[in-house]
């Protein structure tokens, strides 16, 4: 009686005999074999470890680790890398993914190997008889397996792995049959029949290689963007989140940076799947580049200011401008608490600092209490905030509108970007005193040493002399033209020295670094910069831009 795990030979076969040869069977040759309760086990570890004999295999292993650096890649790619990642960073980082891919990939073939596979034990569960006859083209197989005929011309591939052999054909389909099934004469036949018998792994290493080249190529230039997009060893400092706005200033007598941000409440949209915002002011730490304190917000914060030597910070929110409701938020710098939270009404836009008298300015483009010649309220205002009380005083009208504000405290003026020109006003009498003529309208403005900078969406800067009150030089920025929609000015700011001044364009994903004397300039690329400003100290750039702020060393 036959019995489980043993081979039944139809015909009797010499070793070394093969059939239609002299001493041996004539075709078609008969062979059986029963299975027993370890040859369905035996066939699903063979076929699951064939499958690392596909070129199909190692193209996936390799590609893995580029589809789990594509964030990162894109991220450089769109100039939004916050850290130099050199090009052999970048390489040892695929090559590291690449081998964790594989353990994960041998594991998941190892923890296969342990699972029944229905296909396999319908026609190799134990007890059954497995019959496979071999004709001179030909074999013929159960037809659970799948296949009723096979010719060897079909075979492409064949591996004789733990006691079982893999047959794959030109349809990309494979069976698993016990070694008992396959004497001699029939494993010869098969390994001949197969295409590439000698180079049975060159497919998918040659595949898996082609792959790796590529791959590295790829993130080898991708490497090359990141460290162009560097600039040279910058640093972020995480406050909020990617869709928070923000303002900064520096207090360079304690070392710290003041920001001011509004941020989506990411945690309220979940609950309640409405659109929240929360505004809070971030203190960090210079010299650790830690956040130290967060201090709550009125809606909406517009600019700040810091008065270093008077120890007061002042923080203007504006959060509906239709009702009127702007405020100032007052500081003390050296416990960083809030000591007031000053109403302002009207729109209010710039917030600045007289660091000689100490006093606090707000700008407003409208306030219904800035009444003008003609009685009517609604015009453009300054309002005085002096040290040390919680108050503001009524705002003084302006006939000179504006955008931007800024304060020259040596000379005690105040300056406003205007429409086609810097309007100067006499702080001590908060009045408008001249108004220096420009070709175009100063969107923004930055003051130092005596010179004040107008700057354009359009493309245009003017350099204007304070002291005398004349433009000194105007000229466009490079690669510009008349006329143009800009680059979406979010901020301008100018070095202390005052040779480069800094440009953040929102729309282009840039900030422009111009030097003030030839009016040539560097793009840095910064993804969605939305404010900038200059450390007085090292004379490093500092920008906000996505929820975090990056300080660009120059």
């Amino acid at each position: 009686m036959q019995q489980p795990g043993q081979p039944a030979p139809f015909y009797p076969m010499p070793t070394g005999a093969a059939p239609n040869s002299p001493g041996g069977p004539a075709f078609p040759v008969d062979c059986a074999y029963v299975a027993d309760a370890r040859t369905a086990r035996r066939l699903v570890r063979a076929t699951e470890w064939a499958r690392w004999r596909s070129a199909k295999m190692w193209i996936f292993v390799a590609t893995v680790p580029l589809l789990l650096m594509a964030r990162r890649i894109v991220e450089i790619l769109r100039h939004a890398a916050d850290t130099g990642d050199s090009p052999l960073q970048l390489i040892g980082v695929y090559f590291m993914l690449f081998a964790a891919a594989l353990v994960v990939g041998l594991a998941a073939t190892g923890i296969r190997t342990l699972r029944r596979n229905p296909g396999i034990e319908a026609y190799a569960a134990a007890g059954t008889e497995l019959r496979v006859r071999y004709q001179q083209d030909a074999m013929e197989l159960p037809p659970a397996t799948g296949y009723s005929t096979l010719e060897y011309q079909q075979i492409t591939d064949f591996l004789a792995f733990g006691g079982a052999v893999i047959i794959r054909t030109d349809s990309g389909r494979g069976v698993a049959l016990p070694r008992e099934v396959v004497p001699g004469f029939a494993f010869d036949r098969l390994a001949e029949s197969a295409r590439t018998p000698r180079r049975r792994w060159a497919k998918p290493v040659l595949a898996a290689a082609a792959v790796m080249s590529v791959a590295v190529g790829v993130v080898f230039a991708v490497g090359v963007v990141a460290a162009r997009n560097d600039d040279g060893g910058r640093t972020t400092i995480s406050i909020a989140s990617k869709s928070a706005d923000g303002v900064m200033a520096f207090d360079p007598a304690a070392g710290k940076l003041y920001v001011a941000y509004e941020d989506r409440d990411h945690d309220a949209d979940k609950a309640g799947g409405t659109v929240t915002w929360i505004s809070a002011l971030a203190v960090v730490d210079l010299a650790t580049h830690a956040v130290t304190a967060t201090l709550p917000l009125p809606d909406g914060p517009q600019d700040i200011a810091v008065d270093s030597s008077g120890r007061t910070v002042y923080v203007l929110s504006s959060s509906n401008r239709e009702k009127d409701d702007s405020s100032v938020t007052v500081i003390d710098a050296d416990t960083d608490t809030i000591t007031a939270q000053i109403p302002i009404g009207g729109e209010s836009e710039r917030v600045a600092v007289d660091e000689k008298t100490h006093n606090a300015y707000v700008f407003s483009t409208s306030h219904p209490d800035a009444v003008g010649r003609f009685g009517i309220g609604g015009q453009h205002g300054l309002s005085l905030i002096r040290p040390g009380t919680t108050t503001a005083e009524r705002p003084v009208p302006l006939e000179q509108g504006g955008y931007d504000f800024a304060v020259e405290s040596d000379s005690g003026l105040g300056l406003i970007g205007a429409y086609s020109s810097v309007g100067v006003i006499d702080l001590s009498t908060n009045r408008v005193i001249d108004g220096i003529r420009l070709a175009f309208d100063a969107d923004e403005i930055a003051y130092t040493r005596g010179k004040v900078f107008a700057v354009s969406d359009e493309g245009k800067i003017a350099v204007v002399d304070a002291d005398s009150r004349s433009v000194v030089r105007t000229f466009d920025w490079p690669g510009s033209k008349p006329g143009n929609d800009g680059i979406g000015i979010s901020a301008v700011a100018i070095d202390p020295e005052g040779r480069t001044l800094f440009i953040a364009g929102y729309q282009a994903d840039e900030v422009l670094a111009v030097d003030t004397q030839t009016g040539s300039a560097d793009t840095l690329n910064v993804q969605e910069p939305d404010h900038i400003t200059v450390d007085p100290t090292t004379g490093d750039l500092v920008v906000f831009a996505r929820g975090g702020v990056t300080i660009i060393p120059r």
